[in-house]
């Protein structure tokens, strides 16, 4: 079938982008929603200027697959764990489709709220096989349909099961037909989750928490078994070297469909020695080395003060084996705010110290150089005296936030994206004091421990990262030349943010909220980048056709981010323009600025221009080299546009 390709691209782009707009639109009036998506419209419009026809096969992929993974976060930095889409208090059931917080829309728009990049352990919604194959040859996608394609945040998939994986299948129960290697069904449960999912999953992670099949190692010191029902292996158990066999089978099986994969190792359920000398050497060993996986990754939940010791002695590890080119990732960490829940944590445990472990916890792991932190967990299970893991949710089991959702909040706000983590001091006993610098160039500090800190120059506000009952943060002057440390952490900044590429010093704007701006009154017209006015010149001889014309004054302010602008016109015939960077308008896709902090001002002027309404656009979005549909809506953006009559 011969159909215009570049037709089907843009129209499919436009209503994803469309989609996009929209949630954060909810709120606004339909005039809102539809202006923005004809800003995308236009833009798209443009892009398919002069392409050509080509053959478009059924065998091709999904065209929108690029602009999926381009719009999400290209360096996931913080994201929460145990997602409960369509779920309520236990995975058993028919999934919930009527709680509000259970579903995917009203999950990823909190994400959005909270400024995360990414998640996983999602349940009823992963590709635990056990979820997409429960018998044998019975498939069933309709909850990871839902969710795993979305366009902003990175879903970090765990396949095969949440504990205890291996190549067995789920319905099989006799201990017999336990499979130690990547037999035929556990092919065939991949090539579909692949076929069906590679498009929108970049992180695999190959099982959880491994190192649990030491329960069933005759050789190693008995422990408790968590499923009883479990199949377990025949005599001898399954070994790290065994697992890691297994693992290295399936990582080819995924890298040789879907190349740019990156394999996750199980997440490791603790930094004790036997995980790291046993289990992590063993797998390596039975995988016959590391360059099949690409992340390693471990758990972490004792108290803050030991983590230091722990996270050292993975870093041993690493440098010895020859590790350093591996990202490394703490995938669960956090702490309940149970009082009376002190198995992991007893501070004494309260929402307060949860709050204060939202930084005690990820800022000294940016430190020891882990790429990805996840806090365990995001909405609570019931919170009941014989549950184990209450309480350790950002919001509570019916929904509503805790403390540290909004220390969250803060967190996301004042240090992501991040460019560097240093440790200034880390003393379990005295002073933490780390220095944060973003991807922005802002400079940041949180400290707490026992002592006084001295103050570093320039930083004059300071604010407890424990938020007041209201979830607000109040920022005051700093009035000395030190504080007084206590647990809970203060977070400092400077008084005044200055851009080094604003030469006016003056106060930049920052995208931490998005926005449609359409000008109602005159007054308006005083707060937008872009103005216009018109007029006629002198008739010209002998036609005595009046010459009009069209004055832009562009004053796009600095940024505390990159960001990349653009502006369009729409001529009265329909033709779309952009408005290039030496000030001429084009057919072609350009943006005005890229990657840039720096305030724009521009003055240009258009004649022999047709009476009639012409609508200009402008948008300013989170930088991606100047490819709209690259943008990381995520990110925030401000869009606007207004009508324009030459009469």
């Amino acid at each position: 079938m011969s159909i215009n390709k570049s037709v089907l691209v843009i129209n499919k782009k436009i209503i994803r982008i469309a989609t996009i707009i929209d949630k954060f639109l909810r709120d606004k009036n339909k005039l809102l929603s539809i202006t923005a998506i004809f800003v995308v419209t236009i833009m798209c419009l443009t892009v398919n200027a002069g392409q050509t026809n080509i053959v478009l096969t059924s065998e091709s992929p999904d065209t929108t697959t690029d602009y999926i993974l381009k719009s999400r976060p290209t360096k996931p930095q913080l994201g929460v764990n145990f997602i409960r889409f369509y779920m309520d208090n236990l995975p058993i059931g028919d999934p919930n489709l009527t709680t509000s917080y259970l579903q995917p829309e009203w999950i990823f728009s909190d994400f959005k709220n909270m400024g995360i990049h990414t998640y996983r352990q999602f349940v009823k919604a992963d590709l635990l096989w056990d979820i997409i194959e429960p018998e044998d040859d019975q498939w069933h996608f309709d909850e990871a349909d839902a969710v795993i394609p979305n366009l902003d945040f990175e879903p970090i998939v765990t396949l095969f099961a949440m504990q205890y994986a291996s190549g067995t299948p789920p319905w099989e129960t006799d201990s017999a037909d336990f499979q130690k290697t990547l037999g035929d069904e556990a092919k065939e449960y991949l090539e579909k989750v692949i076929e069906r999912y590679g498009r929108y999953v970049r992180y695999w992670e190959l099982g959880n928490e491994m190192d649990h099949w030491r329960a069933y190692d005759p050789d190693q010191p008995p422990v408790t078994v968590p499923y009883p029902n479990l199949v377990v292996p025949p005599s001898g158990g399954f070994s790290p070297r065994e697992q890691g066999l297994f693992l290295s089978q399936a990582a080819a099986f995924i890298k040789e469909r879907d190349p740019d994969a990156v394999i996750v190792l199980p997440g490791m359920s603790g930094l004790n020695g036997y995980i790291i000398n046993e289990w992590l050497k063993g797998v390596i060993e039975g995988g016959n080395g590391s360059d099949w996986f690409d992340v390693i990754n471990y758990h972490y939940y004792p108290e803050w003060q030991s983590y230091i010791n722990a996270r050292v002695s993975l870093e041993t590890f690493i440098d010895e084996n020859n590790l350093e080119n591996k990202a490394v990732w703490l995938t669960e960490t956090g702490s309940t705010a149970s009082e009376t829940l002190t198995i992991r944590t007893d501070y004494p445990n309260s929402y307060e110290s949860q709050a204060a472990d939202i930084f005690r916890r990820i800022i000294p792991a940016y430190a020891m150089g882990d790429d990805l932190v996840m806090w365990h967990t995001y909405i609570d299970s019931i919170d009941s005296p014989t549950n184990n893991w209450r309480l350790y949710g950002v919001r509570s089991d019916q929904g509503v936030a805790h403390l540290s959702y909004y220390a969250l909040q803060l967190f996301t706000k004042e240090l992501l994206p991040f460019d560097k983590v240093e440790t200034i001091s880390s003393n379990p006993k005295g002073i933490n004091a780390y220095k944060i610098t973003t991807d922005a160039g802002a400079v940041r500090y949180v400290v707490w421990g026992e002592g006084d800190y001295q103050i570093p120059n320039g930083i004059t506000q300071i604010t407890s990262v424990i938020p007041n009952s209201n979830g607000a943060y109040i920022w005051e002057n700093i009035q000395s030349n030190s504080i007084s440390l206590t647990t809970e952490p203060f977070l400092l900044k400077p008084g005044q943010e200055e851009d080094i590429n604003n030469p006016d010093d003056a106060l930049c704007k920052s995208l931490s909220t998005s926005e449609v701006i359409i000008p109602q009154t005159p007054d308006d017209f005083d707060n937008i980048p872009v103005k216009v006015s018109s007029g006629s010149n002198t008739p010209v001889f002998p036609f005595f056709v009046k010459n009009s014309f069209m004055n832009m004054e562009i004053t796009f302010p600095c940024y505390t981010q990159p960001v990349d602008t653009y502006i369009a016109v729409v001529f009265p015939d329909g033709t779309p323009y952009f408005l290039s960077k030496d000030g001429k308008l084009t057919l072609e896709f350009e943006p005005l600025s890229t990657n840039t902090t720096e305030a724009k001002n521009m003055s240009v002027k258009f004649t022999s221009l047709h009476k009639g309404d012409y609508v200009i656009y402008w948008a300013s979005v989170p930088t991606n080299g100047g490819d709209i549909f690259s943008v990381n809506w995520g990110g925030y953006s401000e869009l606007g546009y207004w009508i324009h009559s030459i009469k």
